[in-house]
């Protein structure tokens, strides 16, 4: 396994544990203060959660 790998799934694991952590908390994008869709059922849902909304 590469270094490389390892990083990415940390980061995968990362994310989702901020996820969780801010749908728990109902958190909103910290740059627009809009809601954020945790379960978007479409993948260009603009209001979907991301590291950066």
């Amino acid at each position: 396994m590469s270094q490389h790998d390892k990083t990415t799934r940390n980061m995968q694991t990362q994310k989702l544990k901020l996820k969780g952590e801010c749908k728990n908390n109902d958190a909103r994008c910290w740059l627009c203060s809009q809601p954020i869709n945790y379960e978007p059922v479409d993948d260009n849902d603009p209001s979907r959660f991301e590291l950066d909304h």
